[in-house]
């Protein structure tokens, strides 16, 4: 087989595949989602397809307060990353910063394989960085159904007993820091996709291909700034007097790879026409500050206002539980209720609870320019002051 013309996306899907709790998972362009996912289903991968609106105690283990109420004693309720979990979220951009970190956890303990689906052309479309600096991969390409199942299979008892050698973690290393890529989880994520791309070629050991199309597909899209070119380091030492250059080698500083050209190669192929534009942008936009309007409302929405009544609860995650409206409500089905439970206690279900509506204010600045010159100045003046005094009444 040919896997010099296999595309990163096709080989993420294999790697996913075969051990995507390893990898952490991708974050994949809504374009190419479907043929992403389809590839990935092709070679044996299994996911779960959630909403990036669910609730935190679908995630987590929670109280279920009807059980409890009903038995006398605390009854939990299991989430979806209690264990092992494949997960992809359409929208992923849209998920709750509490949920973020809850999969950033799981993603820490390799208990969590992530699809993140986002519109990756959009900034306003940005993934919580909790979750971007964790998921080994961006796909911006299609997929093809290229791995089997058996082939998986077949990779993942391989990648088990492979090891890489330690001058191939020394260029990932060397390459990370030409390309301004500080992280350590990004190298670490890197020797482990160079071992599971050995391991889907069927190698024994970890080549000199693998760690560059790794190297490509881990740091390409998180480089800060271009490499220094080769031709300023020549010059540089072509200038150095002889006396220096002997008296820099007798030292002990770490020399630069020899192959480490052929895998800076491979990344400046996969690296952005407009990186220096976008690393000069990306101070302000990274972090908090770059989701902080999303960030703001979601953290405030339900926690502080006005009460102007109560509802059905669909989830009592991040909602204040209205009790004297869910005692009312559970009521008049308490005869019902006793005679078919033959209990004497207050029976209160799932369909009772009601959580709190909550109103907020929502700041606004009232602007008025007036013009406060000529004979009508004075007319002009009661019409603005008549219009504030009707926006305060309001």
């Amino acid at each position: 087989m040919n896997f010099d013309a296999t595309s990163d996306a096709t080989w993420i899907a294999g790697l996913l595949a075969m051990d995507g709790q390893r990898f952490g998972g991708a974050l994949v362009s809504e374009d190419v989602a479907d043929a992403f996912a389809a590839a990935y289903a092709h070679a044996g991968g299994v996911v779960r397809t959630v909403p990036s609106t669910l609730a935190l105690d679908t995630l987590t283990s929670a109280v279920d307060l009807a059980a409890t109420l009903a038995l006398g004693k605390p009854v939990m309720t299991s989430g979806i990353l209690d264990g092992e979990a494949k997960l992809l979220v359409r929208r992923a951009d849209r998920l709750d910063q509490v949920c973020a970190s809850v999969m950033a956890q799981a993603l820490d303990r390799n208990t969590l394989m992530l699809i993140a689906v986002a519109n990756l052309g959009d900034e306003d479309s940005a993934l919580s960085p909790k979750l971007e600096q964790r998921l080994a991969f961006r796909v911006n390409d299609e997929a093809e159904k290229l791995w089997s199942a058996a082939t998986v299979h077949k990779a993942l008892k391989i990648f088990h007993r492979l090891s890489i050698d330690s001058k191939w973690m020394l260029e990932l290393c060397q390459a990370a820091l030409s390309l301004g890529v500080a992280s350590p989880r990004a190298v670490l994520q890197a020797v482990t996709v160079a071992k599971g791309i050995a391991a889907l070629k069927g190698l024994k050991t970890v080549d000199e291909a693998s760690v560059a199309v790794a190297a490509r597909m881990v740091l390409a899209h998180r480089a800060q700034h271009l490499p220094a070119p080769p031709e300023e380091t020549q010059q540089d030492e072509a200038q150095q007097p002889l006396e220096d250059q002997a008296a820099s080698n007798d030292t002990n500083t770490p020399q630069k790879p020899e192959d480490a050209e052929v895998i800076l190669e491979a990344i400046k192929s996969a690296l952005p026409a407009h990186l220096l534009a976008l690393a000069a942008d990306s101070a302000g936009k990274k972090g908090a500050g770059r989701n902080a309007k999303n960030v703001a409302p979601r953290k405030a929405a339900g926690a502080r206002g006005r009460r102007i009544g109560h509802k059905r609860a669909s989830s009592l995650a991040g909602q204040r539980l209205d009790v004297l409206a869910t005692l009312r409500n559970a009521a008049p089905w308490q005869v019902l209720r006793r005679k078919f439970s033959g209990s004497d206690r207050m029976i209160v279900t799932r369909d009772d609870f009601r959580v709190a509506r909550i109103k907020q204010r929502n700041e606004a600045t009232a602007i008025f320019a007036v013009d406060a010159s000529g004979s009508t100045a004075f007319q002009r003046l009661a019409e603005a002051k008549g219009a504030v005094e009707t926006i305060l009444a309001e």
